[in-house]
């Protein structure tokens, strides 16, 4: 059920109004609220009402650039976008007034003010800086009372406050690692490549039947590439067809390199396999029937550790037929709506691993942050280097400190080479895999037994498509990537059987993960006695000598950025 606020009439809808109106705390759940509610109506209603919907969450969750024949109250550029940003602003300026013991005042003239500024046009479609700045400025100033209307003095203390708050992370907001595929290798990225190549030992490198070294030959290829290709951070995925067009690999090395030390699924249990073989129906109505039968684990025969999975299948499968029976399949949708509607059935599905949690809401990545601030240095000669945030994801999985997988979702599936499916399954998710990997060979101190066991998950969705990405260590300094077949939830019952399948691989995800966790915390250990008290010896020492310890990824190339002078730099040129 949506918020009250939005009984009234849509056309007045502001998200001012309703950070005012809505009693809901902390900050953070007011706009969960909000959104939530905006999604509700998009879902369910027609008509105005749903456009308007639609309008708000893309005003707050798209950052683009809007061209419009309107201007703002001061004729400053606009951007989409602004909600969230209007939103943010709200809340520091509460923040700002409650610890100045003054109240904020956000009036219905103000909200007018914000809304003129907000949601006007560009100028000629472009937006300079400084009029940038400018028209942060003016939402600034709205916030003021008349008394206490100091713009310099109140926008210094605004930014820097949110400058260092900049570190949480806000769902929907991209860092800087996206839109990777447009990036060209910079210098220093490919002199990190290039240091990388050089602190790797011939005697460990992975070497092929036919005599070729597989971290010589990306080394190779990286070093003619353009673009970032995951040859820059030495992981492999041998059905990327550039190895073979660009004549790196033959077809027979590229199924060398996929099938050595290669890492079957898991099989799931036969009377499991028999009991979701048993909604292999055509219809909606055979769908209810099979779902009112009563099993013999339900009720008070009932134990987690036994039936969890024959529980998670009945209740997913009663998920996707209220979605058959609403025809909703068959529409076009927002991201965030196939994650609450479809793909929801692969949070539920880990709720079996104790302390397993399912981070939802493009949360960042805790390995990938370690990797980027690992040179982070105290102040001495410099200044310390502000903490970067980590890659972030559309789900990611993990146990305290450490992680075990990560999904990315999309709204359109454009085929299996679609811009959008290769960005993610062929740069983003592979990176930040490996940067898990990583984090997780730091942990094991390396030990190459446990090493070469660990095996992480992603998945890739777009739309009702699904693809599961397996990454792990196969041999020498490498990763490797390892893709599932496409999948697909049908739109039709009558191809029930296809969102099975999805079923069935999505407990095979969840096989590894477990199983890779038990390889983390010693559960599958066989160590004797002497193996036990020589890894006790070892506590404290940093690295073994004999070991190989997988290289990060590379950094991702940042493009340049032109810095608009001010006018206070005009100003000092136009005197000299």
């Amino acid at each position: 059920m949506s918020h009250k606020y939005f009984d009234r009439d849509s056309s007045i809808w502001n998200i001012l109004d309703f950070l005012n109106a809505c009693d809901v705390e902390p900050f953070d759940n007011k706009i969960d609220v909000y959104l939530k509610s905006l999604e509700i109506i998009f879902d369910q209603e027609l008509g105005t009402r749903r456009e308007k919907a639609r309008e708000h969450l893309d005003n707050y969750r798209t950052a683009t650039s809007v061209p419009s024949g309107h201007v703002g109250l001061s004729g400053f550029p606009v951007l989409k976008g602004s909600d969230r940003t209007l939103a943010k602003k709200w809340n520091k300026a509460r923040k700002l007034r409650k610890s100045s013991g003054t109240t904020i005042n956000i009036n219905n003239s103000a909200v007018s003010a914000i809304n003129g500024i907000i949601h006007g046009g560009m100028v000629n479609g472009k937006a300079s800086m400084s009029k940038k700045r400018d028209h942060e400025d003016e939402i600034d100033k709205v916030f003021q009372s008349p008394n206490d209307q100091q713009p310099n003095r109140f926008n210094k203390k605004l930014r820097k406050s949110e400058a260092t708050d900049e570190c949480k992370c806000a769902p929907q907001i991209n860092d800087d690692d996206d839109d990777e595929i447009d990036k060209e290798m910079c210098e220093a990225s490919m002199l990190e490549f290039e240091r990388t190549f050089q602190g790797m030992r011939k005697e460990k490198k992975w070497f092929l039947e036919s005599g070729k070294c597989v971290e010589d030959e990306l080394y190779a290829f990286g070093k003619q590439c353009r673009f970032e290709h995951l040859a820059h951070s030495f992981v492999i995925d041998p059905d990327d067809e550039t190895y073979y067009q660009n004549k790196v690999f033959t077809s027979e090395e590229l199924e060398e390199i996929r099938e050595t030390e290669s890492k079957d699924l898991p099989k799931m249990p036969i009377e499991l396999l028999k009991y979701i073989s048993s909604f292999r129906t055509k219809t909606t109505e055979k769908l209810r029937i099979m779902l009112d039968k009563r099993q013999n684990w339900e009720g008070k025969n009932f134990d987690k550790t036994k039936h969890f999975d024959f529980d998670w299948i009945k209740h997913s499968v009663h998920s996707l037929l209220l979605e058959f029976e609403s025809g909703t399949l068959k529409q076009n949708h927002l991201e965030t709506w196939y994650n609450i509607h479809i793909w929801s059935l692969i949070d539920k599905s880990f709720n079996e691993l104790i302390g397993v949690d399912v981070a939802r809401g493009e949360s960042c990545s805790l390995a990938s942050a370690k990797r980027k601030n690992k040179h982070r240095v105290i102040q001495g000669l410099v200044s310390t280097t502000r903490k970067a945030l980590g890659r972030r994801g559309d789900l990611i999985l993990r146990k305290g400190m450490y992680e075990y997988g990560a999904s990315e979702v999309g709204k359109d599936y454009e085929g299996n080479n679609g811009t959008k499916l290769l960005r993610e399954r062929g740069l983003k998710s592979p990176k930040m895999l490996k940067d898990m990997l990583v984090d997780l060979g730091n942990y094991i101190k390396w030990e190459r037994n446990k090493l070469r066991q660990l095996e992480l998950v992603s998945f890739i969705h777009a739309g009702l498509f699904m693809i599961l990405l397996r990454i792990d260590a196969p041999a020498g300094y490498m990763c490797r990537i390892t893709r599932s077949d496409t999948l697909q939830i049908p739109t039709d019952v009558g191809c029930f059987e296809e969102a099975l399948k999805c079923m069935v691989l999505t407990w095979k995800a969840k096989a590894i993960v477990r199983k890779t966790i038990g390889v983390i915390e010693g559960i599958n250990d066989d160590d004797d006695d002497y193996d036990v008290l020589e890894n006790l010896q070892e506590a404290g020492v940093r690295k073994r000598k004999d070991c190989i310890i997988i290289p990060n990824c590379v950094r991702t190339p940042q493009k340049k950025r032109t810095v608009p002078q001010t006018s206070q730099v005009r100003k000092k040129k136009e005197k000299e």
